[in-house]
């Protein structure tokens, strides 16, 4: 059998200005695509916002191999074309490590679709923290662990309370956000227990200003790839996603 190409390099435009992000199959020796029959109707859909919709980076990559190995069909759209309308479908929407916050702005803030949010600038337009960078939200430099503080909940991912290696090497950062007063906190950064790594807000929590529309998850990682997130990250993305996508 011939060598697979890159996924990379089959983008191809769908409706709503999304992408379609499932890797194609090797074609030397498979039937013609307008003969096989489409089955990602059968399968869940995901939408993932990323920073540059024609050279998703390594991170996005990442992130869209987790959920494709979820057995979910996923679309990309850029933080500046998104619109509601793409979540249409969809039962989780993931903001990426590659957006930029202020880009995306308040344009998803309404939908009532299940979030994971990757990228702490984008905390402010969903009002899941207050608007001030350094102080609402932010990154701490340098880590390569998290602190687990609420080991019952299900993205604790099992793991007993006190300090969990996450990251492969120190040269990461760990995001953060100030939640508002109905957000589960289920770990912060080390050392810093009054900001949280990994928090969430259910269904009609209060946030900062306003109640969920749908389930809000932020969470820490800022290298998503096999290179960065050690076992226990990937573990913890695993349960945030696993957490989000239950009903």
């Amino acid at each position: 059998m011939g060598a697979t190409r890159p996924w990379i390099g089959a983008i191809t435009l769908v409706s709503l200005g999304c992408v379609d992000l499932t890797p194609p199959s090797d074609i030397v020796d498979q039937p013609d695509a307008s003969e096989a029959p489409d089955t990602s109707g059968a399968r869940p859909r995901a939408l993932i916002v990323i920073g540059d919709i024609a050279a998703p980076n390594s991170n996005d990559v990442a992130i869209r191999t987790r959920l494709e190995d979820h057995g979910i069909a996923v679309t990309a759209a850029s933080d500046e074309s998104v619109t509601p309308a793409d979540t249409t479908d969809k039962v989780l929407v993931v903001i990426s490590i590659s957006v930029n916050g202020p880009v995306l702005s308040s344009k998803l803030r309404d939908v009532t679709v299940p979030m994971v949010v990757l990228q702490p600038s984008a905390y402010d337009g969903l009002q899941m923290t207050g608007p001030l960078n350094g102080s609402d939200y932010g990154q701490v430099l340098s880590q390569s662990s998290i602190t687990i503080t609420g080991s019952a909940h299900p993205l604790a991912g099992g793991l007993p309370n006190g300090d969990v290696v996450v990251y492969t090497s120190t040269g990461h950062r760990v995001g953060w956000g100030v939640p508002g007063p109905e957000a589960v906190i289920a770990a912060t950064p080390v050392g810093n227990s009054f900001r949280a790594a990994i928090f969430v807000y259910p269904r009609g929590a209060m946030m900062v200003g306003r109640s969920a529309p749908a389930k809000r998850v932020g969470f820490f990682v800022d290298n998503a790839t096999s290179g960065g997130l050690g076992v226990q990250g990937r573990n913890l993305l695993q349960a945030a996603i696993d957490w989000t996508l239950a009903p």
